[in-house]
């Protein structure tokens, strides 16, 4: 086999391996995202983990006494949010028929500029808005609600973080035994190095979003916005969606600002209001609280939100970036790939 042969089959198996991975993300969504998430959230409760474990000289009670804390404090805010979801999806019905009278407002307006007439218009284009906007606030206090449901019921996740913080002493087991005396230290220090990069990176992430959510919350407060903490966290959460999250996140927010107050003026302070929290964001609370942990190239991010979103839906677009990153940080320690770690990374 030649020299073209041989690299042209390579290519092929890449391909093939590609492919595969690929099949295997779809097939196993059920099973890895929440295995996933485990891993991502044992990384970031790691250190309070240790405290436990020292305080109580027992590891697997510690671990409980930190995954407990760590659920009851999601749930916490779950519940709190609940009942806000709640009063939002009463408002559905009124903000529905609002939203039918600016589709009439804005009707009266096309005949009296452009001379068609009201009965020319088409007939169903208010009926048609209307049910969007109804069937639209309909699906996502459905998808809130689930969400909360399957959160609330789902128990794979603090059971795979009991597993994996309580045994991660035979992960470091299983590396020295395998690798013995070959290249241990630099498996070690790989290993080390991705553990520091994803408890630097999630710390700093979840910082950033709490203040986020502070921001927000206080600044739809000053403005008299109802339900400015539901909006504070929906636009933190969202937020950890890199470039596409913050968008959706504040069209709704200014959409429903829009439905509930008259004076076009409120939205319109609200654009701004959100436009200067977000590059205050971007400014000083990212560099100084996140940083550049990852390094990782800002077109490749975006392709990989894409491909998560493809994949594993909002999930996949937050849990694919660290894990890219990890990815990066294993190829840049072995020599015949570190060419494609320098493509990933813009350092």
């Amino acid at each position: 086999m030649n020299n073209y042969s041989a690299r042209l089959l390579n290519f092929f198996l890449l391909l093939a391996s590609i492919a595969l991975v690929i099949l295997f993300l779809s097939l196993s969504k059920s099973l890895m995202v929440p295995l996933c998430w485990a891993l991502v959230l044992s990384l970031m409760v790691l250190p309070v983990s240790r405290w436990f474990e020292k305080v109580v000289s027992n590891r697997a009670l510690g671990v409980v006494l930190c995954i407990v804390l760590v659920f009851v404090f999601f749930l916490a805010i779950l519940f709190l949010l609940s009942s806000q979801v709640v009063a939002l999806t009463d408002e559905v019905p009124e903000l529905n028929e609002k939203f039918g009278r600016y589709i009439a407002d804005f009707r009266a307006y096309v005949e009296d500029r452009w001379n068609i007439p009201y009965g020319q218009q088409p007939e169903e284009l208010q009926k048609q808005l209307s049910e969007f906007l109804r069937s639209g606030l309909g699906l996502a206090s459905a998808a809130v609600f689930g969400t909360v449901r399957m959160i609330a019921t789902i128990v794979t996740i603090p059971l795979f973080m009991f597993f994996m913080l309580n045994y991660r002493h035979r992960v470091v087991g299983f590396l020295e035994r395998h690798y013995k005396k070959r290249n241990t230290s630099q498996v070690m220090g790989t290993m080390a190095k991705i553990t520091d990069a994803f408890q630097g990176y999630l710390s700093g992430l979840m910082l950033e979003t709490l203040i986020v959510a502070i921001m927000v919350y206080v600044a739809l407060l000053i403005l008299g916005i109802p339900h400015a903490l539901l909006f504070g966290v929906f636009m933190a959460v969202m937020n950890l969606i890199p470039f596409i999250g913050v968008f959706i996140a504040s069209t709704v927010a200014i959409l429903y600002v829009f439905l509930i107050k008259d004076p076009i003026i409120y939205p319109i302070v609200t654009l701004f209001v959100l436009w200067g929290i977000q590059i205050v964001e971007n400014n000083f609370v990212k560099p100084y609280v996140v940083g550049d942990q990852l390094h990782l190239n800002p077109f490749v991010i975006i392709l990989v939100v894409l491909f998560g979103g493809m994949m594993w839906g909002a999930s996949g677009m937050i849990l694919f970036i660290p894990f890219l990153a990890a990815l990066k940080i294993i190829l840049h320690e072995i020599e015949p790939l570190e060419p494609w770690a320098y493509l990933l990374g813009d350092d």
